[in-house]
């Protein structure tokens, strides 16, 4: 048996629910990572960290540690004076004052336990139930972080994270229009270079953009993302791989990060597993939001591999890991703390507690106030389905005429629900080619309507003809967003 310490810092959540700009967000979060690196670089090199993995780079522009740190042979008493020490340097770099005091939580516990697994495991319920007991900050040290987050340039924060003292990121539209610095990049460098507000910003790009100027270029997407099953992975985890896995972690984090970046967005934090980031809702490379999470699905490979390869069982089932996804996907002036509230209940309310989890959340809340949205397991056909339905999207007012026309004949639908799927194939056709008008269309009409009707089909495995005809209309509408309405359709 071993003595393992575990320390929990907060308050996270309430943090970032303080920021109103990406700039915000970013240093509510960031503010975090940096207090666990200030605990992690002051625990002795004699002790052994086992999760998460230590950094090596001094300069890192994203917050890569979590709110948590597991230590091995280290006593609480030990514990509390690192803590001391730490919050000491944190306070300095920060030039923080009222604060430390009694803004942020610093807990920890202490067991003793014979494995790595079994000690993460059992100090993780242990903290679940200590962090229920928090001391209620006094205004003027939730005004000194509020303060310290809202800063434009010369944060110390920025000094940490970057080198710099001011923040080298965009404004919420430059993150929603960034294909456009593809497509028209002396537009969008003209546009960016004459505003300092998202405004005036949108009004120059749409006068030089013109009919390249889409309406999802006014949307970004709030994006929670989290590793399935890893706290029952974790505690059965051979002797001595944990550690290893947490480095694999820490580098899916990082090239996670990389991913983000490339497509246009902003990371705001990659804790191993459990990812935030704003992103558009096409990128760079006019890519759709769903080709960014299927590129982090593809980076999740090597963990999801070397799990397999532990042969771990839970009540005679094999355990395995994916990423799930929660994507909040809101108009520009809509309130981020409310999209952030939006993709963390998407993530844990909807997308977890999908059967099979490897699943994807959303929700698109048009300006206009109408929103639709789904979800469904990765490992559904109705993934593969809702793919080729973006890819094809047609015009308007037939993507319009499909989605309005199944909602209305619900009731038929219901009728086939229990039946063999070639009963449900032979009905599909009959309802396309009288209800859809499938034979009087252009190829490429029928290619989306073969598209939507594959995807109907595959939805009927849910049975619930409710749940059928919404997810189907929130796909529809969603891929037609996604493939590029025009700025005035609304």
């Amino acid at each position: 048996m071993n003595t393992y310490t575990a320390i929990t810092i907060g308050p996270i959540i309430k943090t970032l629910s303080l920021a109103r700009k990406p700039r915000e967000l970013w240093s509510a979060s960031y503010l975090f990572s940096y207090l666990m690196k200030c605990i992690i670089d002051t625990i002795p090199e004699n002790y052994d960290i086992v999760s998460p993995a230590k950094l090596s780079e001094k300069i890192v522009p994203v917050g890569l540690y979590p709110d948590r740190v597991f230590v091995k042979n280290l006593v609480l008493t030990e514990a509390q004076d690192i803590i001391e020490k730490a919050k000491i340097q944190f306070a300095s770099e920060l030039k923080l004052n009222n604060a430390l005091k009694d803004y942020f939580n610093i807990m920890s516990v202490s067991i003793e336990a014979s494995t790595d697994g079994e000690a993460v495991s059992t100090l993780n319920q242990k903290l679940d139930v200590l962090e229920l007991c928090r001391i209620p900050a006094k205004d003027q040290s939730i005004q000194e972080i509020l303060d310290l987050i809202k800063r434009k340039n010369r944060s110390p924060l920025f000094q940490v994270a970057f080198g710099k003292d001011y923040f080298p990121i965009e404004m919420l539209s430059n993150i929603a229009s960034v294909e456009l610095s593809i497509l028209k990049p002396d537009e969008w460098d003209n546009a960016k270079d004459q505003s300092n507000e998202d405004d005036i910003f949108y009004q120059l790009l749409k006068e030089k953009c013109k009919d390249d100027f889409k309406t999802y270029h006014k949307y970004i997407c709030v994006v929670q993302a989290d590793g399935d099953n890893m706290g029952s992975i974790i505690s059965r985890i051979p002797k001595g791989e944990l550690s290893n896995l947490s480095k694999d972690l820490l580098n899916f984090g990082k090239q996670t990060c990389k991913l983000i970046k490339i497509f246009g967005g902003l990371p705001i934090y990659a804790g191993g597993d459990d990812l935030l980031f704003i992103a558009p809702v096409v990128g760079k490379q006019s890519q759709s939001i769903i080709r960014l999470l299927d590129d982090i699905d593809k980076n999740f490979e090597t963990i999801r591999d070397k799990v397999q390869q532990f042969n771990l069982q839970k009540d005679g089932e094999s355990l395995f890991t994916s990423m799930s996804y929660g994507v909040s996907i809101s108009y520009y002036k809509f309130p981020l703390y409310e999209a952030l509230e939006s993709a963390r209940n998407l993530l844990f309310e909807k997308a977890k507690k999908v059967n099979g989890k490897n699943a994807l959340a959303w929700n698109l809340q048009k300006h206009s106030g109408s929103s639709f949205g789904g979800q469904f397991s990765k490992s559904d056909l109705v993934f593969n389905q809702f793919n080729e339905v973006i890819r094809t999207t047609a015009k308007d007012n037939l993507v319009t005429a499909v989605a309005h026309k199944i909602r209305a004949n619900k009731s038929l639908l219901a009728l086939w629900k229990d039946k063999e799927t070639d009963h449900i194939v032979l009905r599909l056709n009959a309802f396309y080619d009288q209800t859809m008008e499938f034979n009087s269309k252009s190829k490429a009409e029928q290619g989306y309507l073969t598209a939507t009707k594959n995807l109907l089909l595959e939805l009927y495995q849910i049975k619930d003809i409710d749940r059928i005809t919404k997810d189907m209309y929130g796909m529809l509408r969603t891929a037609k967003f996604i493939k590029g309405e025009e700025d005035s359709y609304e």
